[in-house]
C-alpha cells in the first residue's frame, strides 16, 4: 500500500508541475535533432520582371555610349539564393554503465554499454502559415554491451522512421514507426526474441515565448506496441501514455561554451495489459513508472563549422517503477528486483 501511495504522490507532483519533452528515447532524441537541424527548403527561384527599370541595362547602355534612356524599360531577370540544404544528418554516441530502457526495464547492469545513434533528416516543407515546417527523419540505434553473456557485444538494433510537423512555431506533432531487433540476445538464433514493432504519436508544446526562462516544454505521447514480443517482457500488444516536462537553463560562463542544464521528467500510465501481471503476486497496475534526471550539455565550438555542429553532454537518470509486473520483468531477465533504478551516462554528438 505504501508503495502504491508513493507512486500516486509522485504522479500528482508531476501533474502539478506540468507535462514535457524528456526526449531520452532514441527516436525522440533523433526527432529533437531533426527539428533543430531543419532548414528552409525554398529552391533557388528565377524571376522575370517586365515592369521594373533595368539599372544594370541602363549602365551597360551608358558604357556603350548609347542613350541611357534606352535601358529604362528593359525586363529584369533575377535569381534568388533559395533556402538552406534540405538534407541533414546527425550522429550521437552515448556511453553508460547500464542499459535501462525508458520504460524502466533493466536489460544490462554491468560492464560498459555503448549506444550509437545516427540518422538523416529530409526537410519537405517550410511556410509562413499555420504549418511552419515539416520533415521526415530516419535513423538507426544500437546497444553494444561489454558484459554480454554470450560473448557477442551486439544486444539490440532499432530502426525508426517518422514525420514531424510544426504548427505556429510552438506546437509539434510527430508520428514515428519503429522496428526493434535483438540479434545476439539468446543462446541460439532460434532463442532470440522476436522483433518488436511499435508506433509513437506525440504532441509537444514549446512554451518558451510565454514562460521565458521558466519554460516547461510539455508533451504528451502515446506508445503503441502493435506486433511482435512485448517491450516489457510480461505485457501484451497494447499502449501506454507518457507525460513529462523538460525545463532547462543556460549558464554563459564563456560566450563560446555555454552550459545548458536540463531536467527531463516524465511518467507513464495506460492499459494495465501493456505491463501484464506479476507472476508471483498476481498484481496488475495501470501506472508504469516515474522518471526524472539532470543533463548538462555544451557546444564544442573549437571544431570548425564545416565539420558540423558538435556537442558533448553528461547526465543522470532516476527511475521508480510503480508497476509490479515491470519490476518483476527486470528480475526475470537478470536486472534485479529493485523499484529504484539509477543510470549515469555521457556522450558526444554532431549534426550537419
Amino acid at each position: 500500500m505504501m508503495k502504491r501511495l508513493l507512486c500516486l504522490t509522485v504522479l500528482g507532483v508531476s501533474a502539478v508541475t506540468g507535462a514535457a519533452y524528456a526526449g531520452d528515447q532514441p527516436w525522440q532524441r533523433g526527432t529533437a535533432m531533426a527539428n533543430e537541424l531543419s532548414r528552409p527548403t525554398d529552391s533557388p527561384r528565377l524571376t522575370l520582371d517586365l515592369t521594373q527599370s533595368g539599372s544594370d541595362e541602363k549602365a551597360m547602355a551608358e558604357m556603350a555610349g548609347r542613350n541611357s534612356e534606352a535601358g529604362t524599360s528593359a525586363p529584369v531577370l533575377t535569381l534568388s539564393d533559395g533556402g538552406g540544404p534540405a538534407l541533414h544528418g546527425f550522429v550521437d554516441l552515448r556511453v553508460s554503465h547500464a542499459y535501462i530502457t525508458p520504460r524502466g526495464l533493466v536489460v544490462e547492469n554491468a560492464g560498459v554499454v555503448v549506444q550509437p545513434l545516427a540518422g538523416l533528416v529530409f526537410d519537405i516543407y517550410k511556410g509562413d502559415g499555420a504549418i511552419q515546417s515539416a520533415n521526415i527523419v530516419a535513423g538507426v540505434w544500437s546497444s553494444l554491451h561489454s558484459n554480454h553473456p554470450n560473448g557477442d557485444i551486439w544486444n539490440e538494433c532499432d530502426l525508426f522512421l517518422g514525420v514531424n510537423v510544426n504548427f505556429w512555431e510552438k506546437l509539434t506533432f510527430s508520428a514515428t514507426g519503429m522496428a526493434w531487433f535483438f540479434p545476439e540476445v539468446g543462446q541460439t538464433t532460434e532463442s532470440n526474441p522476436s522483433p518488436e514493432y511499435n508506433m509513437e504519436f506525440k504532441l509537444a508544446y514549446d512554451d518558451s515565448a510565454l514562460l521565458k526562462e521558466y519554460a516547461l516544454k510539455p508533451y504528451i505521447s502515446l506508445f503503441w506496441n502493435f506486433s511482435g514480443d512485448s517491450p516489457v517482457v510480461l505485457g501484451e500488444r497494447t499502449f501506454y501514455i507518457e507525460l513529462g516536462v523538460s525545463p532547462s537553463m543556460t549558464f554563459k560562463a564563456s560566450e563560446d561554451y555555454p552550459i545548458t542544464v536540463t531536467f527531463p521528467t516524465y511518467f507513464q500510465f495506460g492499459d494495465s495489459s501493456f505491463w501484464g501481471t506479476d507472476p508471483v503476486s498476481g498484481d496488475r497496475s495501470n501506472i508504469g513508472l516515474f522518471s526524472t534526471g539532470i543533463k548538462l550539455s555544451m557546444p564544442l565550438k573549437f571544431i570548425p563549422k564545416e565539420y558540423g555542429s558538435w556537442n558533448a553532454y553528461a547526465g543522470f537518470t532516476y527511475i521508480h517503477t510503480c508497476n509490479p509486473a515491470l519490476t518483476r520483468a527486470s528480475e526475470i531477465i537478470g536486472g534485479g528486483d529493485s523499484r529504484d533504478k539509477f543510470l549515469g551516462y555521457m556522450g558526444v554528438g554532431f549534426g550537419f
